[in-house]
């Protein structure tokens, strides 16, 4: 039976293909294998576009799209924006992308435009994947693949980069198979002429003919050209020339990537996220970013695809110079077996050529890194050029070493391996994005589906501008939510400053950037927003910074807070009708309209973290500032009511509580050993329950860990604190300020730790030394062991109720109100049931369970009428309950049993909130 030469490719001789389905042959096997393998990689690449729209350009975009088939024109001034950029000419190549954008949203909707997003994305890919030389093995070119493959999902939007992604892979393929069959170039010119009309990156179609041209140049290697075959390829990169010139704005149209590049080259816009160089993103970021080790770990791929084949032709010559007698006698042998006609060999030879180091590929990386390097946002190309070039060098390696292998069965048998652990591997990735999983992991807060995004589209916002009332203008500070106010109101309306850098110029957005300094620093903004007319103000609750845009809104007398939503805020100048009808904070907790109330539990969530945050950073109106943190209490109770948010609803619960505290830090020091003050400690003894409930399934949530360190701090609770300070440290910052609290923690560590561990003797024989004990493992802040000493120290039936208390207390201070509960509940001879009963009513309240701490509070009062720290505690449930009625009433109740002037006024600050009147 004849021996196979090369089980990899047709290029050398060997037997007749085996039957399609004869699985018993290796080949067979291989090529099913490989067809495998290209069904999983490419089904991986769709299921990496399937995630809902979350950017906001696409509303731009898809309202040129609509103008330009309503009027039949391409824009050629700017129709959207007043002030700096008013009738600025706009020169829109996107101009196709729009209106086949527009077409897809009038048929399917945003899903079937990501859907089309994703099958044009994987179309490109499987271009690019297939383009390759006969022999060269498919698992290695995969393997190659999947680092770039999810380095370009994370872009991978509807937007009009995903065309350019298949005309360049287009160009790219054709270059390639140039040199064999040259006819393929006429087709570019007509891909160019798609490409000028759909984005400004058309310019890098005529920069791939440049790299190929010299790669054709520099690079002799059969088959020859001809001049048949030169001048069809001339031809086509002349046409291509032409074809740049064939768009709505002619020579200006053709250049306007220079103009492009000289924009986005300005330092200003250096501050946007997709425009910041790489080494920045690296200092901001850190190294434990996930997509920045993924587009690391591309740059690496690609330069180990040039040194790898490299070395191993170094190797290869110098083992060639000195082989060995085995190896001459394995050589005869082979050649001996495998007898192939010379005329053949060279015909192999001609496909299946050595690797080598080509111009083109290495032009291509270098070039699209340097630009990856310079900008985030070129990531979508860069990916696509390291995936190509690293799977030409690889593949082109792996089948010169083949061929270099004359042992065919074994050469199947590993190819064979390789195909099957390529295959689990492409498996498990397709199960870790289809779980959700691989979001998770890469923290941008992405999932697997359809339609839009949520918490992310100021919809609603955006529409309000087409009420009665309104101003004509509007100032949105978030620039992509300029884009969705674009969509509803453009271009009868007009907004100040949007995304579209190559309209706005340096100089606008530099007059935008300082508008919104000026709000954030309450300096001046009023003003400038008057000699624009006072257009209304779309204001971003998405992040802390741009949050405080809001409360300094908030602060202003002369401004209208007339929208308030989990996404964006809306101000009116009080000169305007619309200004009459204002949020009301207040009302919202204790009357929620449901229209105005979210009823999903991510919304609530969104809105506990953005109450807060306005509550904190609101300087002049204290009693806006109190209804926020009570509306966002609310919020989060609600939420944890919810399935699947519990660990986020209890994070927000235990900062606003936090922010709730009025005691001083002479106050807090020790507050673990005093006894329970109904008007005091409630705030944090819920605020640190909440962290640490939250703690559980978000161990290593920052903001958590830092808040609780600080309250355990602050209480001298080193027990406690070094746990979490130790954690803290252990954690690889995110950004440069979690790196600054580390840093500062780390030379802290020993002395916390020598302290928390501190070797206390615990043994004593009267009660003398029991309380000796107790105080010297509190002195330490070992709290948790003093109370397991004093749990241990005598039988719960015959504490006397003092001791009870004392234990109960201190469990309590330590974040456990369930065993709190367990030990005043099995107290004896109990002097005051009434307390009991109130005793417990507040390790509930601590939990938010509402039913069961009302029980409590009022068996405790219908016991004991008077007893002060019940009435209080019934009449702060019932205030964070957003019951108006029942709160006013108790409140009252709790003001005339109050004992002095602190709880009077705590008292009477309560009273206003649940009615502000």
């Amino acid at each position: 039976m004849p021996r196979t030469l090369r089980p990899t490719g047709p290029s050398l001789p060997g037997p007749l293909s085996p039957p399609a389905f004869d699985l018993a042959h290796p080949a067979t096997r291989a090529r099913w294998l490989d067809i495998a393998l290209a069904i999983l990689f490419l089904s991986l690449t769709f299921l990496l576009g399937i995630f809902p729209l979350h950017d906001t350009d696409f509303w731009w975009h898809l309202r040129t799209g609509d103008l330009i088939r309503d009027s039949g024109n391409v824009p050629r001034v700017d129709p959207y924006l007043f002030g700096g950029a008013a009738d600025k000419p706009w020169i829109d190549l996107h101009w196709l992308f729009q209106v086949l954008l527009s077409f897809g949203y009038e048929l399917g909707g945003i899903d079937l435009l990501n859907l089309a997003k994703c099958a044009i994305t994987t179309a490109g890919v499987a271009l690019l994947l297939f383009t390759r030389r006969p022999g060269w093995p498919l698992w290695i070119r995969i393997l190659a693949w999947i680092p770039p493959l999810l380095l370009l999902a994370g872009r991978m939007y509807v937007r009009p980069e995903t065309l350019s992604f298949l005309y360049m892979s287009i160009f790219l393929s054709v270059i390639f198979h140039w040199r064999a069959r040259p006819a393929l170039a006429l087709l570019l010119p007509f891909v160019q002429l798609l490409w000028v009309n759909t984005q400004g990156l058309f310019v890098l179609g005529p920069v791939l003919l440049v790299f190929g041209f010299l790669d054709l140049l520099l690079l002799r290697e059969p088959p020859e050209l001809g001049r048949r075959g030169w001048s069809l390829i001339l031809g086509s990169c002349l046409a291509v020339g032409l074809a740049c010139l064939i768009n709505p704005y002619g020579l200006r149209g053709a250049l306007f990537p220079l103009e492009l590049l000289g924009t986005m080259g300005n330092p200003i816009f250096e501050s946007i996220g997709e425009l910041k160089p790489l080494p920045t993103f690296i200092r901001e970021a850190s190294w434990s970013n996930v997509p920045l080790r993924i587009h690391l770990s591309c740059l690496a791929l690609g330069v180990a695809s040039f040194l790898l084949p490299i070395l191993g032709r170094i190797v290869s010559r110098l083992r060639s110079f000195a082989p060995s007698a085995k190896s001459r006698a394995s050589t005869r042998t082979r050649r001996a077996t495998n007898k192939v006609p010379k005329s053949k060999l060279r015909a192999a030879a001609t496909e299946n050529p050595t690797w080598r180091l080509r111009p083109f590929r290495l032009l291509l990386f270098v070039t699209f890194g340097i630009l990856s390097w310079k900008a985030t946002r070129n990531s979508h190309q860069f990916a696509a050029i390291t995936g190509a070039v690293s799977a030409w060098n690889f593949g082109e390696w792996a089948a010169s070493w083949i061929r270099t292998q004359h042992d065919s069965l074994p050469g199947y048998r590993k190819s064979h391996r390789a195909s099957v652990f390529v295959l689990a591997i492409l498996s498990l990735l397709i199960v870790f994005v289809a779980s959700g999983r691989y979001y998770a992991w890469l923290g941008e807060g992405r999932a697997v589906g359809l339609g839009e995004q949520p918490l992310v589209f100021p919809h609603a916002a955006a529409r309000l501008s087409q009420s009665p009332g309104m101003p004509d203008r509007s100032v949105c500070f978030h620039n992509g939510h300029s884009a969705v106010w674009i969509y509803h109101n453009g271009p009868d309306k007009k907004t100040y400053a949007d995304a579209r850098l190559e309209v706005i110029g340096p100089a606008l957005y530099q007059e935008y950037h300082e508008l919104q300094q000026r709000l954030a620093l309450n300096r001046g903004w009023e003003e400038r927003l008057a000699e624009m007319g006072n257009p209304s103000l779309l204001l971003d609750l998405s992040q802390l910074d741009s949050a405080l845009l809001t409360a300094r809104a908030l602060d202003s007398p002369h401004w209208s807070c007339i929208h308030f939503d989990p996404i964006a805020s809306v101000f009116v100048h009080r000169s305007f009708p619309a200004s009459q009808n204002p949020v009301d904070f207040s009302r919202r907790h204790f009357e929620p309209d449901p229209s105005t109330d979210p009823a999903d539990s991510p919304s609530r969530v969104a809105l506990a973290r953005i109450c807060r945050d306005l509550a904190a950073q609101i300087e002049t109106r204290l009693d806006l500032a109190a209804q926020l943190n009570l509306l966002g209490r609310g919020y989060a109770h609600r939420a944890l009511l919810d399935q699947g948010v519990e660990s986020q609803a209890w994070k927000r619960l235990g900062l606003l509580e936090q922010q709730r505290l009025r005691l001083t830090p002479t106050q807090l020091s020790g507050r673990f050993r005093a006894p329970f003050d109904p008007l005091l400690d409630p705030p944090l003894l819920r605020a640190t329950y909440a962290l640490e409930s939250a703690r559980e399934d978000l161990p290593d949530d920052f903001s958590t860990l830092v808040t609780l360190l600080s309250l355990y701090q602050a209480q001298g609770l080193t027990e406690r604190a070094y746990p979490i300070a130790d954690r803290i440290v252990s954690l690889t910052p995110r950004n440069p300020t979690q790196r600054l609290v580390a840093d500062s923690l780390r030379p802290q560590l020993p002395a916390l730790r020598d302290q928390a561990n501190a070797p206390i003797a615990r043994e004593w024989s009267n009660l003398n030394e029991l309380n000796s004990v107790v105080e010297r493992l509190l002195n330490a802040g070992q709290a948790q062991v003093a109370a397991e000493v004093l749990a241990l120290a005598r039988p719960a039936l015959e504490r006397s109720w003092a001791e009870t208390d004392r234990l109960a207390t201190l469990w309590l201070r330590l974040s456990t109100p369930a065993t709190a509960r367990i030990i005043w509940q099995s107290a004896r001879n109990v002097p005051r049931p009434a307390l009991q009963n109130s005793r417990v009513g507040w390790t509930y309240l601590i939990e938010e369970d509402y039913t069961d701490a009302r029980n409590h509070f009022e068996q405790a009062l219908f016991t004991e009428p008077a007893l002060f720290e019940a009435a209080i505690g019934l009449a702060l449930l019932e205030l964070d309950a957003g019951h108006r009625e029942p709160a006013i009433r108790r409140i009252d109740d709790a003001l005339k049993l109050a004992p002095d002037s602190a709880s009077r006024a705590q008292l009477q600050e309560w009273r206003e909130l649940a009615d502000p009147r």
